[in-house]
């Protein structure tokens, strides 16, 4: 679990030399890299101070299992909206994402659920 932790910090590191506040990802090949979940389905918000993990209901008790150092939260309804509602709810400021991980149907529907700006960071994880 050290491991996934330490790459979480090294995003984080990567992180304050952008303008974004936040990082977000969609990407399963990403997330499994950060976290270990090895299922699909799921995202991943860190910010300075915590990482939270989102998944539908499917993969809830498999996430609990699996991941030991993020805040597991349950996307209930609409995966994407619900991945918006929860930046609302932190509120992060400017958050990151991959442009070459996220499509631009995804952003569009994140940006419906958050009121703050995204940037393209590529290559941070």
């Amino acid at each position: 679990m050290a491991a996934f932790q330490d790459r979480i910090e090294a995003l984080r590191r990567k992180l304050d030399r952008t303008e974004a506040e936040a990082w977000v990802s969609l990407s399963e090949p990403d997330n499994f890299y950060l976290t270990g979940f090895t299922g699909d389905k799921s995202a991943l918000i860190v910010t300075g101070d915590e990482a939270v993990f989102l998944c539908d209901g499917r993969f809830i008790e498999q996430a609990r299992g699996e991941i030991a150092h993020c805040r597991i939260e349950e996307a209930k309804g609409s995966f994407l909206p619900a991945v918006g509602k929860q930046l609302e709810a932190i509120k992060p400021g400017p958050v990151a994402y991959d442009p070459d991980a996220l499509t631009v149907g995804q952003l569009n529907l994140l940006e419906a659920a958050y009121t703050g700006p995204f940037i393209a960071e590529p290559g941070l994880v």
